[in-house]
């Protein structure tokens, strides 16, 4: 039997894995990424298949985790390249090393899911593909690491330059020029008719 027929075998085996564990700050339920595992292996053996995790790479630039796998017939030569690649997330109590872990860990059970099409079930009331996120806040850390956004420099200058008088060639009232740094007609009226002699500020 070829390899892609062992597959198909495999994927005909694989049960449902049941929602079992539940995330409490979002409130919804999910399959663990081990128990998707066990699943998955259980059904390639008795497929007469086998994966295997080659190696992996961290690109520390993208903050992504990278493995390759072999899908191996077990009663045969034939095999199958496979890769996958997740994010990790560095926060807060979770160090470099842990959040590498979780997203091997993550990785492998979602390349079971894809490789042999097994479904999550139950809870499906609080199923995290249907839950609503509108009324999600951010915690209170990454509310701190946000920095404060300072005022736009055009109304820090209008606090600091609320009275800057008018035109004395057409009484428009002046503007600050940013450029300049010096008031100016807000009517541009040197733009209408020659200017007065001296300053037209």
């Amino acid at each position: 039997m070829s390899l892609a027929k062992k597959l198909h075998q495999a994927q005909l085996i694989a049960s449902e894995v049941e929602k079992s564990a539940k995330n409490g700050h979002h409130n919804y339920f999910y399959a663990t990424a081990d128990s998707i595992v066990a699943c998955g292996k259980q059904a390639l053996t008795g497929a007469g298949l086998a994966l295997v995790n080659t190696s992996y790479f961290v690109d520390r630039e993208r903050s992504v985790v990278k493995a390759l796998f072999w899908l191996l017939d077990t009663e045969g030569d034939e095999k199958m390249e496979l890769s996958a690649e997740m994010p990790f997330v560095i926060g807060q109590g979770r160090p470099d090393d842990k959040a590498v872990s979780a997203s091997l860990t993550e990785l492998r059970g979602y390349l079971m899911l894809g490789l042999l099409q097994i479904e999550r079930v139950g809870q499906e009331v609080n199923d995290v593909a249907g839950r609503d996120d509108s009324q999600y806040q951010p915690n209170g850390y990454l509310q701190a690491q946000r920095p404060q956004q300072a005022p736009p420099r055009q109304e820090q200058q209008q606090a600091e330059y609320s009275d800057l008088g008018t035109c004395r060639d057409c009484g428009a009232p002046n503007k600050w020029s940013q450029k300049a740094n010096k008031a100016y007609c807000s009517a541009k009226c040197w733009d209408r008719k020659p200017a007065a002699s001296g300053s037209r500020f």
